[in-house]
């Protein structure tokens, strides 16, 4: 009981996303030994969901996941459009949901057993945004431990509710635009995928191998995957593949998709 009187306290005086993510952390979610805990809230268009608190997992990690555009397939969009409590395997992660990844944290991601969390946040039947936690043990509904989680989930909405009326939150820049990687790390991708190799690449985006070669380290970093087979299997998995890229010259465009998914803006 004191873990959550000391939550609510916190509450009550609607600090910033990272205070209240680490008080859950370190607090609420201590029994399931939790990792990384972040609070994304529903942006604006309804369009995307934006990391508004966070604990645990590096910067780098995180950086690419500030905007995460609901129309792509991965855990945190399945659990938000289907309104339901999500517990997916870590280990399962890397097949049914690469870019989850990064959720994950180092830590979590390499021990057999956790569970990535995904808790719908809710205000009056309305969805508001998600809460995802990763953390070393098993969980199932119905658990007790699954259970206990799931009761922060209303604390979670009221502090997101209390902080977006008197403008607590700090956002990501608007000049970011929707993004989960870079465009062109999607050009690269794209290519990718028609066969090119990392020097033909270079020719044809207009930048030197090494930063092509960086380029790809990056995806690897984001979808960790044993060859290029399997990055690109795992792009395509997470609906990356599924765009064709018109023009590189463009600031801002849209990318068109190639069999009926959602068309995705990108802005540098």
């Amino acid at each position: 009981m004191g873990r959550i009187r000391t939550f609510l306290d916190l509450l009550t005086g609607v600090p910033d996303g990272d205070t209240v993510a680490r008080a859950l952390a370190a607090g609420v979610l201590m029994d399931l030994r939790a990792h990384v805990t972040c609070i994304y809230r529903l942006s604006d268009t309804g369009r995307d969901l934006l990391l508004v608190g966070k604990y645990g997992g590096s910067p780098e990690q995180l950086r690419a996941l500030e905007v995460v555009p609901l129309d792509l397939a991965w855990s945190v969009g399945r659990a938000f459009h289907r309104d339901r409590v999500l517990f997916e395997a870590i280990d399962d992660i890397r097949q049914s949901s690469p870019l989850t990844t990064p959720l994950c944290g180092a830590d979590v991601a390499g021990s057999a057993g956790g569970t990535l969390a995904v808790l719908p946040l809710h205000h009056a039947g309305v969805s508001i945004g998600v809460l995802t936690a990763a953390v070393e043990v098993p969980l199932r509904p119905g658990d007790v431990l699954a259970d206990q989680l799931e009761l922060v989930s209303p604390l979670i909405s009221l502090w997101l509710l209390a902080a977006m009326s008197r403008g607590c939150l700090r956002e990501p820049s608007a000049d970011k635009g929707r993004r989960v990687l870079t465009d062109r790390q999607l050009q690269v991708l794209q290519l990718m995928d028609q066969g090119l190799s990392n020097g033909e690449i270079a020719r044809v985006v207009g930048y030197s191998e090494p930063t092509i070669k960086a380029d790809i380290s990056g995806l690897y970093r984001l979808m960790p995957s044993a060859s290029r087979s399997e990055l690109l299997a795992n792009a395509a998995r997470a609906g990356l593949l599924t765009v064709d890229l018109r023009s590189t010259a463009e600031p801002n465009r849209v990318l068109v998709p190639r069999s009926g998914a959602t068309a995705i803006s990108i802005s540098h």
